[in-house]
């Protein structure tokens, strides 16, 4: 029994010679590890588009930016407002009625507004262009820091700014490079001053009236009321009239 068993085992190890695995023997405190996967080499992730890229179905064309037109150097306009004595608000000829402009009367520096004959000169302004249509000319200065318009002012042929220094309603004031009329303004501030008339003469003043009644307590008002007829050959004629 006992050779039985040994030819037993010597007839396995021939009919399995070459074709026996042996298992490898695991060690004390190892664990057996058998054959490991190769896996194929990964691809690159493929980059996503930037976030920012603008996507567009169609082609898009950006509209230009219309280029101001120029301001005409003599035009027409409409006096819409006559806000201080050297100063209008008009529209142009062409323009919308929406389209207003401040146009500083140019070579003449306008009486302060609170004295009496900065009033005179203003009343008579307003009375004399508002609503009225006048010719506007440049001289150089097409816009002042003020993004006034500085021109010279024609009603018909006479021009405003100087028919106020003939009438004493202004003096004379230039700044370069806006000087092409200053001899002739000079000349008609310096008349003005010799005859002593406008700003270059007394104030108006009032004449006191006596208010008869029945109670024989005597009450004298007075009001002013000065005014200015601005013509080619005429001259300031201030008048006073009382309240009874």
């Amino acid at each position: 029994m006992h050779n039985l068993r040994f030819l037993l085992i010597g007839f396995l190890t021939i009919t399995f010679a070459g074709c026996t695995v042996a298992s490898p023997t695991p060690t004390p405190f190892q664990l057996y590890q058998g054959p490991t996967a190769v896996l194929p080499t990964p691809l690159p992730p493929t980059p996503l588009p930037p976030t920012n890229t603008p996507v567009m179905a169609v082609p898009w064309t950006p509209t230009p930016i219309p280029t101001p037109t120029p301001l005409p150097d003599d035009v027409l306009a409409l006096v819409a407002n006559v806000p201080t004595a050297d100063t209008l608000e008009v529209v142009m000829q062409g323009d919308l009625l929406n389209q207003i402009y401040t146009v500083r009367l140019l070579g003449i520096k306008s009486p302060a507004p609170d004295s009496p004959w900065g009033e005179v000169a203003f009343n008579m302004l307003k009375r004399r262009l508002n609503g009225q249509v006048v010719r506007l000319v440049q001289d150089t200065t097409v816009r002042n820091a003020d993004g006034e318009l500085p021109r010279y002012v024609y009603q018909g042929d006479t021009l405003i700014n100087l028919e106020l220094l003939k009438q004493g309603l202004a003096d004379v004031s230039f700044a370069a490079p806006d000087t092409r009329l200053q001899a002739e303004f000079t000349a008609a501030a310096n008349a003005a001053r010799e005859k002593g008339i406008g700003i270059w003469g007394p104030d108006p003043t009032a004449t006191p009236t006596i208010a008869p009644t029945a109670n024989p307590t005597v009450t004298v008002t007075a009001t002013v009321s000065a005014t200015a007829i601005l013509t080619a050959t005429s001259a300031i004629s201030p008048t006073a009239t009382g309240t009874p």
